[in-house]
């Protein structure tokens, strides 16, 4: 009942489509990618090099590759060294690779493609080794990369507790060469508050605190990266140690580090509180710097400013539109709108360099070097405080909002909400002091808009595994833009309107809306594939921003939390109760407010941070979603309260799946199947298939929602896990045929009534054209035709926002759009004869054995078994006579079609009594025959039916 690889290969024949690449079998493939480069430098304009470091997901097809041996990147034919990681699988049917994660550095001219690059399993030959090595001492963990050989202290964490440089490249390192000095005055530094009302910060190093979690999450040949974790730990009242998380990474042959930190106030206990703070800085103290230094600083654009030292210099970005470079007594040399956040000293043969990305959107960030040589990267500087806007009230009206209800923060602090985690990401590079301005401006703005790899659009339509609804793609050539650099909406800067600014680094590309409550009306659900679409960098860069946006502006994670260990304590309600997640409302103590509300069940649109995942392959993303599959474990064991409307189920089980493809945790799938069988099956109406929520009707939009959240369980559950994924069948088609012949489209309809289409039902049109697409039911795509064209029985058609004509990353149209386009071209649309000679074989207590004649084209089958006889026309179901198809028990463990040949299947019926079976057939297109000939018999009971209790549907 989907489009496998051979379909999808078919259909592009037809449309004479340009598929770049062929898989003539397993292990041999190649796929072209594009590196696209962004900052409008090139790389060979930037300190470190010609090439530079990128990473691209790439899917896989199915079964292809069950490990990451064997690939190579080839440039220009010949193989470069690159790293291959595993960054999801198909867990739960045959293990093999989905998307394939890869790091490897690449060269491209300013604003320039590059297309010499190609993934390939095929005459790899020798891969070339590199000098970046990793090696845990047990006391540290020492990192070689050719340039820089780092130490980084495994017990207090001071994040880089050691660095030399060697310009020749050879990591044979003498003093001289020393950069950074071992020192407890390195590392994260973060100044808490006690008692929000009487500030008195005090510094909780992180050198000192504690020792952290150290882990050594990648070694390859291209890239490692290091990681280290601390929990954060409620002291009394709000006395909180703060949490962290920082990760490291660095690059073969380069003589720069990445480093992210994430400032996290998780608590694991029943209740969570506001984290207060005044400042958080990591700081380096730098080797042999006079106060004759040279001192650069990143204007606005490629414009630098040079100073000398001093005692001190700083570059200050205290406002999306206005930063400052100040000298040691506070007065401002140099100032601009938007600056790209680097800073450099140099003197002699030595020079570092200090960026932060995202360094004016994300305001307020600084960059500092004193007097002493210390080298400060302020993340949370204490010069500024926390924004806050009330502005507006409920209104989206603009206007300047009075003193008092928008602005800095009087108490000169900031403040992360209970579950709150946000990180920042900055760069360290080290030089021979004969950096230009060009090149470090050029590292700067190369940081900020790194080269991105572009995987072909007919690749994600050919592999099918990206993106949801079985990963169809309408086009196979790039669409929309082709912008290298993201455009902000003008209203994006306007700060007198909290429904608008979207700047700061509690605002930053958020939903701006969905951030002040999450349970207002309007809108729909989300997605970012405008990236896979268009391969245009301004369109990744958009859709990361979204992604992170989310997860460091909501109040939506807790590190550290596992579900078999913190339930009982913690008490996740994941119904967002007051904008949180916890069963007991946090304490905060602050004169403004809340900041952001977090996703509640029928609003929780994470869809997009999954798409970011599958081309990003970005870590936090990862970590954010291991959180996921904890938290989501106590809803679907149903424990504590939740909401139960259609699309808060749908929401919630879309998360939960999108958890276990980034995690494969089986457990959480067997849950989610649980609760499937246990709270949506036998809420389902067996006489006309809608789902009745507990006010006794439901509305076509959040129908959309569950329907699309069921396709996405079948894929997961293909093949591999067959009874579940009949199950989900039987539910998914009841739904459809109540849409069709019932629903038309409408808004709330109660129980087997009929009613007229209306604008927000348009969600269930994807769905609807992926279900005529897998049974060849021309009905129910004639149906979605008719709503779209104007609307059914005198209603309305769907909103006019919407463009059905095509896709461009859109929510919406993506499986229409393959229905009417690709689909539609498919050579086969005839279904496998109806099965006339399906007969009772035998029938021992509770188990009965069917026989009938496989039909010709037929490939696989569906059962269904009821009490009653059952019917496949809902018009001929007589209510307490018959069954609708969709209504009964769904029997999965059916043979593989043998057409011609004489076939049985086993079905355990539980229960004695007089059951009837019928059977239905899918030929390779997936189209659907009629429903067979319906046989019964006498059984005596005694055993357990598959799915028992829940798979037992009533009648």
């Amino acid at each position: 009942m989907h489009l496998g690889r051979t379909k999808r290969a078919a259909a592009g024949l037809i449309f004479g489509l340009a598929l770049l690449l062929a898989v003539p079998s397993a292990h041999a493939l190649t796929v072209p990618l594009t590196v696209k480069e962004a900052a409008n430098v090139g790389t060979s304009n930037v300190l470190g090099g010609s090439s530079y470091p990128v990473s691209v997901v790439v899917p896989l097809p199915y079964g292809e590759a069950q490990n990451a041996n064997g690939f190579c990147i080839k440039q220009s034919g010949s193989t470069i060294p690159a790293q291959f990681e595993v960054l999801n699988r198909w867990w739960a049917r045959d293990n093999s690779i989905r998307h394939l994660l890869v790091h490897f550095q690449a060269s491209v001219g300013a604003f320039g493609d590059s297309s010499a690059y190609s993934l390939t399993d095929t005459s790899c030959g020798f891969t070339p080794s590199t000098p970046l090595s990793v090696n845990d001492t047990g006391t540290h963990i020492e990192v070689k990369t050719g340039p820089l050989c780092a130490k980084i202290r495994k017990g207090q964490f001071n994040i880089i507790d050691e660095l030399r440089f060697d310009a020749g490249g050879n990591c044979n390192f003498t003093n001289s060469q020393l950069r950074i000095a071992p020192s407890n005055q390195n590392g994260g530094r973060y100044y808490g508050v006690s008692n929000p009302s009487n500030p008195n910060p005090s510094l909780q190093a992180d050198a000192t605190i504690a020792s952290p979690t150290i882990e050594i999450e990648e070694s390859g040949p291209t890239r490692a990266v290091i990681a280290a974790s601390l929990l954060t730990q409620h002291q009394s009242g709000f006395d909180i140690r703060h949490g962290y998380k920082v990760r490291l990474y660095f690059y073969a042959d380069k003589p720069y580090i990445k480093v992210d930190y994430q400032l996290q106030n998780g608590i694991l206990a029943r209740q969570g509180r506001g984290m207060y703070f005044d400042q958080l800085t990591l700081d380096f103290g730098l080797d042999g710097y006079s106060s004759g230094a040279t001192v650069r600083a990143g204007r606005d654009g490629a414009a630098v400013h040079s100073t000398t030292r001093g005692g001190g210099i700083s570059l200050e970005q205290d406002f999306h539109d206005s930063f400052n470079v100040r000298n040691s007594g506070g007065s401002s040399i140099a100032a601009g709108s938007e600056s790209s956040g680097f800073l450099d000293v140099s003197e002699g043969s030595r020079g570092t360099f200090a960026a932060i990305r995202n360094f004016w959107q994300t305001w307020p960030n600084g960059l500092s070097i004193d007097g002493n040589n210390r080298l400060q990267v302020e993340l949370f500087p204490e010069w500024s405080a926390q924004w806050y806007a009330e502005c507006g009230g409920g209104s989206r009206t603009p206007g300047n909002c009075p003193a008092d209800d928008a602005g800095m923060s009087p108490s000169g602090l900031y403040w992360l909400e209970d579950m709150q985690s946000t990180y920042k990401e900055a760069l360290l590079a080290f030089h021979d002091g004969s950096a230009t301005d060009g090149q470090l401006s050029g590292l700067a703005r190369t940081f900020q808009f790194h080269p991105v790899v572009a995987v072909p659009v007919s690749w994600y339509q050919q592999t099918g595994v990206s993106m949801d609804l079985d990963g169809l793609v309408p086009i196979s050539n790039r669409t929309g833009s082709s912008a290298r650099q993201p455009t902000y909406r003008n209203d994006a800067y306007d700060h007198t309107n909290r429904f608008d600014y979207n700047f700061g680094w509690t605002q930053w590309y958020l939903h701006i809306n969905r951030k002040w409550g999450m349970s207002q009306g309007g809108g729909w659900a989300w997605s970012y594939e405008h990236y896979m679409a268009s391969q245009a960098p301004a369109d990744y860069y958009e859709a990361e921003a979204r992604a992170l946006g989310a997860l460091n502006a909501r109040p939506m994670w807790l590190p550290g939390y596992e579900h078999d260990i913190h339930n009982n304590s913690v008490q996740l309600a994941l119904v967002a109760a007051d904008g949180e997640w916890r069963s007991q409302d946090p304490i905060y103590q602050s004169p403004y407010g809340r900041g952001s509300e977090t996703f509640d069940e029928q609003h929780f649109w994470a869809y997009h941070i999954e798409e970011v995942y599958n081309f990003t392959g970005n870590l936090w993303i990862r970590d954010w979603y291991r959180f996921m599959k904890e938290a989501w474990q106590r809803r679907l064991s149903q424990q504590g309260s939740y909401n139960t409307a259609s699309r808060a189920h749908a929401h919630s089980m879309a998360n939960a799946l999108q958890a276990f493809r980034v995690t494969g945790d089986m457990g959480l799938l067997n849950r989610l199947t649980s609760f499937l069988r246990n709270e949506l099956y036998p809420e389902q109406n067996a006489d006309c298939g809608m789902r009745v929520n507990n006010q006794g009707f439901d509305q076509v939009l959040e129908t959309g929602y569950m329907a699309r959240m069921l396709i996405d369980y079948l894929a997961e559950t293909r093949g591999g896990r067959k009874q579940e994924y009949a199950e989900a069948w039987n539910f998914l088609s009841g739904l459809m045929y109540w849409n069709l012949n019932n629903a038309n489209f409408g808004s709330v309809v109660r129980p087997c009534e009929t009613d007229v289409s209306d604008d927000v039902s348009h969600t269930m049109v994807d769905p609807q054209a992926w279900y005529y697409e897998n049974t060849g039911r021309s009905e129910f795509l004639a149906q979605a035709d008719d709503y779209l064209s104007g609307g059914i029985g005198g209603g309305q058609g769907p909103s006019g926002s919407i463009d059905w004509s095509g896709w461009d990353g859109e929510y919406h149209a993506r499986a229409y759009r393959h229905a009417k386009d690709i689909h539609a071209g498919r050579g086969d649309t005839t279904a496998p004869p109806r099965v006339n000679n399906l007969s009772v074989q035998s029938v021992n207590g509770s188990t009965v054995t069917l026989q009938w004649t496989a039909p010709s084209d037929a490939t696989r089958y569906h059962f269904v078994w009821a009490d009653r006889t059952l019917a496949e026309d809902v018009s001929g179901h007589s209510p307490g006579s018959t069954t609708n198809w969709w209504a009964a028990n769904a029997a999965g463990d059916s043979p593989d079609a043998n057409p011609g040949q004489t076939q049985t299947m086993t079905i355990n019926v539980g229960s004695s009594g007089t059951k009837y079976f019928a059977m239905f057939s899918f030929d390779e297109e997936s189209n659907m025959s009629s429903m067979s000939n319906v046989v019964s018999s006498n059984t005596s009971g005694g055993g357990t039916p598959p799915g028992a209790p829940g798979g037992l549907r009533p009648n």
